[in-house]
């Protein structure tokens, strides 16, 4: 069940920015804030 809100999480190493495309494209509203995930810079 989706509220509208988003889910953000970190620290699971994520291959670069591929996790966040992935779940932008499947409508999903979940976010790696890592820096691994956003070209080490906070996103």
């Amino acid at each position: 069940m989706s509220h509208g809100s988003w889910h953000l999480h970190g620290n699971i190493h994520s291959a670069g920015s591929a996790y966040n495309e992935l779940n932008r494209r499947q409508g999903l509203m979940c976010y790696d804030v890592d820096m691994d995930a956003n070209g080490l810079a906070p996103p």
